[in-house]
């Protein structure tokens, strides 16, 4: 039985092939971070910078600007956004994390916390993008005061993640 890769003729998107049966594509990707810690306000929905792009296969990521992701090929596309919040150790702290699309809420994740002073929701998503005007960008939101997303681990290794990739072109 053959496998069939669809791509959208009005995109960049191509599939092939190689010489030893690997799939090779061009479709977009995205990886992004910061490298310092990120102070934001409490009871607010704040938008992430992540300004440090880890990779970017066909520049649909704004780093510089906007922060979002707005792919040049229609598709179905898995995003991922995690970002561990500390704050001041209060049990009942919550934190959200919410990809938005197109400037509205799409999906979040919250975690409650019983004590410490740490949270780190994960969420992810199968979203539809037109691959023209459809964006998706990362947000954050806790009810405790001072909160900033930490940067690292301690080890340098960076902990925010925005990510995203086209799952299935259309």
């Amino acid at each position: 039985m053959a496998t069939v890769i669809k791509g959208n003729a009005e995109s960049t998107f191509g599939a092939g092939i190689d010489v030893t049966g690997v799939v090779v594509t061009d479709a977009p990707a995205f990886s992004a971070t910061f490298a310092s810690d990120y102070s934001f306000s409490h009871n607010v929905w704040q938008k992430i910078p992540f300004s440090t792009e880890e990779f970017d296969t066909n520049s649909d990521y704004d780093h510089t600007t906007n922060y979002r992701f707005t792919p040049s090929v229609e598709g179905y596309y898995l995003i991922n956004l995690t970002a561990r919040v500390n704050y001041t150790g209060t049990a009942g702290t919550q934190v959200y994390n919410l990809i938005y699309k197109n400037g509205s809420p799409y999906t979040m994740s919250e975690i409650t916390s019983a004590s410490g002073t740490k949270g780190q929701p994960c969420v992810t998503a199968l979203i539809h993008m037109n691959g023209s005007t459809d964006y998706v960008e990362g947000y954050v939101r806790t009810n405790n005061q001072s909160p900033f997303i930490d940067a690292n681990v301690g080890d340098g290794s960076s902990l925010p993640k925005f990510q995203g990739y086209l799952a299935r072109a259309i």
